[in-house]
């Protein structure tokens, strides 16, 4: 399917290579901006992709749980040396500091890790508070 009319000298037969495409500047830009969407949005999603991967599988279940959570480690605050899709470039591409989101990420682990401390500790407060008070209605 053809955009805008097509030139052809006259008196000549139909010759493919003759044929100029006249395309007006509002739809190449139309195309092009679609692209560029379209490529912003894979990017978005790739990063996505990767933040969902680190933050659900911060304290993994299973090998495949940890596989995942090591590999958007790596990719976030690894070294790719500039590669096309590496972290630093997605986010460069997307108008994003890098650092930033490492940091953020960096907070919010160290922040879950401590959670996943704290419960235990509160447990084992809990039941030694519970045999300190067993023990000390015994002993009147």
């Amino acid at each position: 399917m053809k955009h805008g009319p097509t030139l052809r000298p006259r008196g000549r037969e139909h010759d493919p290579l003759s044929e100029i495409d006249v395309i007006l500047p509002r739809q190449f830009l139309h195309k092009r901006n679609e692209g560029a969407a379209a490529e912003r949005h894979l990017l978005i999603a790739l990063l996505d992709d990767a933040i969902h991967c680190f933050k659900k599988n911060l304290i993994p279940q299973n090998r495949h749980q940890h596989r995942l959570f090591e590999e958007a480690e790596e990719w976030i605050f690894g070294d790719a040396g500039g590669r096309p899709f590496s972290f630093e470039s997605v986010c460069r591409i997307l108008d994003l500091d890098p650092e930033y989101i490492r940091n953020g990420l960096r907070r919010w682990h160290d922040e879950e890790l401590a959670k996943q401390r704290q419960p235990h500790t509160a447990v084992r407060r809990s039941a030694s508070a519970r045999s300190l008070r067993k023990s000390s209605s015994r002993r009147k």
